[in-house]
């Protein structure tokens, strides 16, 4: 590199690194999330409640307000 025969490595500009940064985050945290998905279902079944046969998507608006009314709730025997 002192001789001029390597170029210097591609710096973007501040605002690009700041985006990429956030993009990469936020799809960190997406996978770390649909890593939890089957670990809430097998949570569910010894509780006999096979909320995954009735909620298409355990994730969707319906299947989280039903998960928050069970934890909220607690187990009624």
């Amino acid at each position: 590199m002192t001789y001029g025969r390597l170029k210097g490595a591609f710096r973007p500009a501040n605002e690009t690194g700041s985006l990429r940064s956030m993009v990469r985050q936020r799809a960190a945290q997406v996978q770390e999330q649909s890593r939890c998905v089957p670990h809430r279902q097998k949570a569910l079944t010894p509780m006999n409640s096979q909320l995954d046969n009735v909620v298409s998507d355990l994730t969707g608006k319906t299947g989280l307000a039903i998960l928050r009314q069970i934890v909220a709730n607690g187990i009624k025997p």
